[in-house]
């Protein structure tokens, strides 16, 4: 699965686009955000095992007490924060991807001015 950070063309705001992956990468997606939901950890999106960044260094999800949506940290860094239970959107979001037709698209999080977007081929 492959992240890109999309800031000009993307219409009326920025955002982050999650692209480029199989069911297995999806399911490994949904686990994490899962686990961000049950546990409350951070994790470590990108770079890793199933996310390849194209033009950002790094992509943290945490839990917290509000929704942050994506926090612009230094250059080509990024966190992700959210609720528990808006993790739990996320991955029901992200689920419903799964049976769907692969020019299928879903907003993942629209919380702040950089949105995140699930796309198996990158278009929306």
């Amino acid at each position: 699965m492959r992240v890109e950070y999309v800031h000009t063309g993307a219409g009326d705001a920025p955002l982050l686009r999650l692209f480029n992956f199989t069911r297995a990468d999806l399911a490994d997606l949904i686990a994490a955000f899962r686990t961000l939901a049950a546990t409350g950890i951070d994790l470590r999106l990108a770079p890793g095992e199933f996310l390849t960044g194209l033009n950002l260094r790094t992509l943290n999800a945490r839990s917290s007490d509000e929704d942050l949506g994506i926090v612009p940290q230094e250059q080509d860094a990024f966190d992700w924060v959210l609720t528990p239970e808006s993790w739990r959107v996320v991955a029901d979001r992200a689920g419903a991807l799964i049976p769907s037709d692969p020019r299928a698209f879903q907003w993942l999080d629209e919380s702040s001015s950089i949105s995140v977007l699930l796309s198996q081929t990158g278009e929306w």
